[in-house]
């Protein structure tokens, strides 16, 4: 036998291998997944078997969340389009972000250059997990909440609400998981969400009708001052001006009426300034609202906006200077 011969065969039995792995369709756990009375499944696809893992993962995240639609009712709050965006900022959560526990790669693929994956999660293993969080956030936004309700200032109220979301959203989250998949449900972790939503509804409430147009804001002043106090920067002398800054807070709206609807645009000025009224640091913050209601429901709308970019502004940094 030539050495040719000798080199072309392996190439032939290693290409015959090759073509035996590859699946001439996709096979029955991808086109027909089923879910069992053990293991919650799902599968993820992508370019490399890494990345077929990785949005496994998340589908099995999604597959979660999919099954949480009936729960939604609690979190709900009848008030136009607030309604809306509640429900959407409670049920749009990063689920994958959540530690799944016990997760296992049950089978993997690659058919058509493609790599497919499946994840599976044992229901006892992930019912034991969740009640164990269930258990720790249930008492830890208890106090939090006994803590945002003993406060008198709406302002610091919602700024407490808006800073602790991914806690509070914690609870949410696994309660409604929990909720939807077993039994008996978890009564206390409901009935704290329930009154989560309660309060929220009523701090946000309080905050619009603790607004005045074209005045110092007293309460956002004070809300705001003890996150700049916890930062140094209330604390501290400026050089220039021998003294420590203090802030001052405006508000300002303005109104129009275009094809039957309402718009109201919202600035909030904020102003640290020396004891001498001196302007050391000044930023401001706009939003708009709309509405086909009343241009006071406009109004109610930039406020509510208004106020959620405080966080997303990153305000602190800013009036810092960073």
């Amino acid at each position: 036998m030539s050495k040719l011969n000798w080199i072309l065969i392996p190439l032939f039995a290693l290409f015959l291998s090759a073509c035996q792995t590859q699946p001439t369709s996709l096979p029955d756990w991808i086109t027909n997944p089923l879910q069992d009375s053990e293991y919650i499944s799902a599968i993820g696809e992508g370019a490399s078997l890494k990345e077929a893992r990785m949005n496994a993962k998340q589908a099995l995240a999604a597959q979660l969340l999919s099954h949480v639609s009936d729960e939604l009712s609690v979190l709900s709050i009848e008030d136009g389009e607030f309604h809306r965006t509640y429900t959407e900022r409670a049920s749009s959560v990063k689920f994958h972000e959540i530690p799944l526990p016990a997760t296992r790669y049950n089978q993997a693929t690659r058919f058509d250059g493609t790599y497919f994956a499946q994840i599976q999660v044992n229901r006892q293993t992930l019912q034991a997990f969740l009640q164990t969080n269930l258990e720790t956030l249930t008492e830890e936004n208890k106090t939090l909440l006994s803590n945002i309700k003993s406060l008198n200032n709406p302002f610091e109220q919602w700024w407490n609400y808006e800073t602790q979301t991914q806690n509070i959203n914690a609870l949410i989250d696994q309660t409604l998981i929990y909720n939807s998949y077993f039994t008996p449900k978890n009564e206390s972790a409901s009935e704290l969400v329930k009154e989560f939503n309660s309060a929220y509804n009523q701090a946000r409430n309080g905050l619009i009708l603790a607004i005045n147009d074209d005045t110092p804001i007293p309460g956002l002043t004070k809300a705001l001052e003890s996150q700049l106090n916890e930062h140094g920067i209330l604390s501290k002398k400026v050089r220039q001006f021998s003294s420590r800054p203090e802030l001052h807070a405006t508000l300002k709206s303005k109104t129009e009426r275009l094809q039957g609807d309402h718009y109201a645009t919202s600035t909030l000025t904020l102003d640290l300034k020396s004891h001498k009224g001196q302007t050391i640091r000044s930023i401001s913050i706009d939003a708009k609202g709309v509405s086909v209601a009343s241009t006071s429901d406009a109004k109610q709308k930039s406020y509510e906006k208004l106020i959620t970019q405080l966080n997303n502004e990153n305000i602190i940094e800013r009036l810092k200077g960073a």
